[in-house]
């Protein structure tokens, strides 16, 4: 059983049945892209926080991590938008990788999740709506 860093269950391995969520639809999604391997891939990063091992992965995080979850927050917008709280989201909402280090005291170069935001015009620079996350 895949357990993430902090040692939650993924929600499908805890049983969860999403058949009446009015969010996921049936049919495969964006949303079953976000695997295993994804997890694994943070993880790894978490473990391995240097530019050198980020670059080498570039492109697979890319494949398995960031492309997936901004096509989750353009499927959850979708969702959203008959809704009584219709957010916007996509890949330009999404919160970047790379850490700001000029005055924190954990130097590590990069985020260790990915994250993006639902907001009402669908921008960042929007203060109200979601953040989401995964690690």
């Amino acid at each position: 059983m895949h357990k993430t860093p902090r040692g939650w269950q993924l929600p499908s391995e805890r049983g969860w049945d999403y058949s009446g969520c009015d969010l996921i639809s049936p049919e495969p999604s964006a949303i079953a892209l976000i695997s295993k391997t994804s997890f694994s891939l943070l993880a790894e990063l978490a473990e391995n926080n240097t530019k050198s091992w980020y670059d080498a992965r570039k492109d697979f995080i890319k494949a398995h991590c960031l492309t997936p979850f901004g096509e989750m927050l353009e499927h959850v917008s979708n969702r959203l938008v008959d809704s009584a709280y219709p957010l916007e989201g996509s890949a330009k909402s999404m919160l970047r990788m790379y850490r700001n280090v000029r005055f924190s005291k954990n130097k590590t170069p990069y985020k260790t999740n990915v994250s993006g935001m639902l907001t009402p015009d669908g921008s960042k620079g929007d203060g109200a709506g979601m953040v989401f996350l995964f690690k």
